[in-house]
C-alpha cells in the first residue's frame, strides 16, 4: 500500500484502501484558482473585448496621428523637391529617395491599421473585409487560399461582425501554408462561414488547437455556433449565425 505522504499532490486515500483517486483537472482547476466554468468563460470575454478595444484604439491612433503627420511631410517633401528642381543633381537624387522611403512608410503604416481593425470591415461589412483579408494572405505568401463570397451580405452588428471577423481570420492562420477554401454565403436567414481544409490534429478531443478553443468562444459570445466535419484532406469548420433579413 502506497503511504498517503507519497500519493501525488491531488489524489487522497479512499477509505483507507490505498488506492489513490485524483481529482478532475476542472476540479483542480477550481479549487485552486476559485473560478467556475462561468467565471473562466466571463473572463476570456473581458480579455477578448479588451483585445479588440486595444486593436481599435491603436489603429485610430496610427491613421488619425501618424497618418496624418506622414501625409504633411510628403506634401512638404514634394514642394521642396519642386523648388530644387534644376539645381544640384545629387540634392535631387536625395529628395527622390526620400521620398520612395517616405512613400513606403505609409505603405507600411496602412497596412498596420488595416490588420489592426480594417476599414473595411467597420464601414462597409463582413463580406469586403474578407475578401480583402484573403488577398492579403495571398499576397504575404502564407498560403494558397480561395475566397468564395456571395456579392450581397446581410447586415451584422458591429460587435458581432468583429468577433465573425476575428473567428474566421484565426481558422485561416491555422491553415498557414496550405490550400484552404473560404465560403461565406447567407441562405434563410443564417449567415455560414466554412473554411477548411484545418489540420486534423486541430480538433482532436483529447487535446484540442487552443486557437481553436478561442474561435468556438468567440463565435459563442456573438451568439453563433460552430461545427466541423471530416473533408478531404483534414477537417472543415463551420460558424453558422442567424441574422435579420
Amino acid at each position: 500500500m502506497i503511504p498517503p505522504e507519497q500519493l501525488p499532490r491531488g489524489s487522497r486515500n479512499s477509505g483507507g484502501t490505498g488506492i489513490a483517486v485524483t481529482q478532475p483537472k476542472s476540479a483542480m482547476a477550481q479549487g485552486e484558482l476559485g473560478l467556475s466554468c462561468e467565471q473562466w468563460s466571463g473572463l476570456c470575454a473581458y480579455l477578448e473585448r479588451q483585445l479588440d478595444e486595444a486593436r481599435a484604439d491603436t489603429a485610430r491612433a496610427l491613421h488619425d496621428e501618424l497618418g496624418g503627420l506622414l501625409v504633411a511631410t510628403k506634401m512638404d517633401l514634394g514642394h521642396l523637391q519642386h523648388s530644387v528642381r534644376g539645381q544640384e543633381p545629387e540634392l535631387r537624387e536625395r529628395l527622390s529617395r526620400a521620398q520612395l522611403s517616405l512613400d513606403a512608410v505609409v505603405a507600411t503604416e496602412r497596412r498596420v491599421v488595416e490588420e489592426l481593425q480594417p476599414g473595411l470591415l467597420m464601414h462597409i461589412g463582413l463580406f469586403a473585409a474578407l475578401r480583402w483579408y484573403v488577398d492579403h494572405l495571398n499576397t504575404q505568401g502564407q498560403g494558397n487560399f480561395e475566397a468564395d463570397i456571395a456579392p450581397e451580405e446581410p447586415f451584422v452588428g458591429a460587435r458581432e461582425r468583429v468577433a465573425l471577423y476575428r473567428a474566421v481570420q484565426a481558422a485561416l492562420q491555422m491553415c498557414s501554408g496550405s490550400v484552404a477554401r473560404l465560403l461565406a454565403v447567407e441562405h434563410r436567414g443564417t449567415l455560414s462561414l466554412t473554411v477548411g481544409p484545418l489540420p486534423t490534429a486541430t480538433v482532436l478531443e483529447a487535446d484540442p488547437d487552443v486557437r481553436l478553443l478561442a474561435i468556438r468562444h468567440r463565435v459563442a459570445g456573438a451568439g453563433g455556433t460552430v461545427s466541423t466535419k471530416n473533408v478531404a484532406g483534414g477537417i472543415s469548420l463551420s460558424i453558422r449565425f442567424a441574422v435579420n433579413r
